[in-house]
């Protein structure tokens, strides 16, 4: 399972999107061993779509899952185009 922190930056409130990350993020494809903690910097394109800037993970598999399941996926709940958000996720490994 994923768990996602709040969406805060110094420009924006605490913004409703944390729900819709953490379905973006459910299941995941790569094999595991332990949790993995990772902050993900995005920024919106004009379609209001994550672009994701960059990953903060040594984990190369949790860099390339995190981008291909965010990168271009429209999202609602007040983010404006053009600011960099920075979200800390939690993919949780399950036995």
């Amino acid at each position: 399972s994923v768990t996602s922190a709040a969406v805060v930056t110094e420009d924006v409130k605490v913004i409703p999107t944390e729900n819709q990350i953490k379905e973006l993020l459910e299941n995941p494809t790569f094999e595991m061993s332990s949790d993995e903690k990772a902050f993900v910097t995005f920024t919106l394109n004009e379609d209001y779509e994550i672009v994701v800037l960059t990953v903060d993970t040594d984990n190369a598999s949790v860099d390339k899952f995190v981008k291909t399941r965010l990168n271009y996926h429209k999202i609602e709940g007040g983010l404006e185009v053009g600011p960099e958000y920075k979200v800390p996720i939690l993919i949780q490994y399950e036995a």
